[in-house]
């Protein structure tokens, strides 16, 4: 979990998830609203192994994502021959165009079936 610091006053977020190693990942985005278990966008789901970026525009005006979350539940998994390869899921957030915060997993390969959580919360400037 990471805390990410944006300015309000700038331009749009934009969350991009990046996936590192020879597994195939499904994963599932969301975006919770501050203080509650309702969700401000989501649930969307995608994979790392299509031709589709796995960027998602963060809802505006940017001012209201103050206190959400973005979540990203990831189930992964490796051919047994790549047991012991590393791996890593990073969920980078930018704002006009600048990496402004990320979180990362990062670990070795088990050729089973593994799972990752990243939260990042969102804190105006």
């Amino acid at each position: 979990m990471t805390t990410v610091k944006f300015d309000p006053t700038k331009g749009p977020l934009k969350v991009c998830f990046d996936f590192t190693g020879p597994f195939f990942a499904d994963y599932t985005y969301k975006l919770r609203e501050a203080n509650s278990n309702a969700l401000a966008d989501g649930p969307k789901p995608g994979d790392n192994k299509n031709t589709q970026d796995d960027c998602y525009l963060l809802p505006t005006p940017v001012e209201q994502n103050d206190g959400r979350k973005i979540v990203l539940s990831t189930d992964f998994v490796s051919p047994p021959a790549q047991k012991g390869m590393a791996y890593s899921i990073v969920a980078t957030v930018s704002q006009n165009g600048t990496s402004i915060g990320s979180d990362t997993d990062s670990g070795t390969l088990t050729g089973d079936f593994q799972d990752s959580l990243l939260v990042i919360f969102l804190q105006k400037i």
